[in-house]
């Protein structure tokens, strides 16, 4: 996968939703799996985030993250919350990243 960390579609490489279904199908049926980018902020907390819920909702999968340390990458989050069907995905984590501005 290669994608831009960009926060909406009119960047230089947006991630599309065959990089995010990729991430969770990858993912299935692994005890462990690292997603890692270049600082380690957005896109991979973001994918993370993603596979999370796709295990175990939205609630708990925020425990996964660190908000002093992980912001993850909204477009990413909204692609996974339209794979997954479930707008809480996307829901969730807004509302808990506005605690943290």
């Amino acid at each position: 996968m290669g994608f831009s960390d960009i926060n909406d579609e009119k960047g230089l490489f947006p991630p599309e939703c065959e990089d995010v279904q990729s991430a969770i199908e990858f993912s299935e049926n692994r005890e462990r799996v690292v997603f890692h980018c270049l600082e380690g902020v957005s896109r991979s907390s973001a994918l993370a985030y993603v596979v999370a819920c796709a295990e175990r909702g939205p609630d708990k999968a925020l425990s996964i993250l660190d908000f002093n340390l992980h912001w993850p990458n909204l477009l990413i989050v909204r692609i996974g919350a339209k794979i997954l069907g479930d707008s809480r995905v996307l829901s969730v984590i807004e509302s808990k990243m506005r605690e943290y501005r």
